[in-house]
């Protein structure tokens, strides 16, 4: 007998809503972190403001995005996920970021798109990791 040593990284098993927000909020936070900490040696508190107001917005949509996804199931599952999840999530960032081009208040000026992009990214990949879970195929039997 043989054996074969491979190695690769596994998909992660469904989770539920409730641990899938955890898991949004847990790495959300950390970057929270490190943007605020970033935001502040650059721009004051105002760039802390601008840091946490990212933050929740792409909290937000983020969570919404869960939330709109977690209850689709059929054959369409897959690509209603992505819709719906593109959708919750990029709307309120959007908006967002349309609302404070048209006021030019003090948050534009205290870097909050570029904190916005790094929110974005950094939920889109959580979420991303979320759903590969959530749309695994039934494991093939080996014979």
């Amino acid at each position: 007998m043989s054996s074969r040593a491979t190695m690769s990284i596994s998909a992660p098993r469904p989770l539920g809503l409730f641990v899938s927000a955890a898991w949004l909020l847990g790495v959300t936070v950390l970057v929270y972190a490190l943007v605020a900490a970033t935001a502040v040696s650059l721009f004051g508190a105002a760039g802390v403001w601008a840091a946490t107001v990212a933050m929740l917005v792409c909290l937000g949509g983020g969570v919404l995005a869960l939330v709109a996804t977690h209850w689709v199931k059929g054959p369409m599952q897959p690509l209603a996920t992505v819709a719906l999840g593109m959708l919750a999530r990029v709307a309120a960032p959007l908006a967002c970021c349309m609302v404070l081009m048209i006021q030019r208040g003090p948050l534009l000026e205290a870097g909050f798109v570029v904190d916005l992009l790094v929110f974005y990214v950094a939920t889109l990949g959580v979420e991303t990791w979320l759903a590969v879970g959530r749309a695994q195929p039934p494991a093939a039997e080996e014979t």
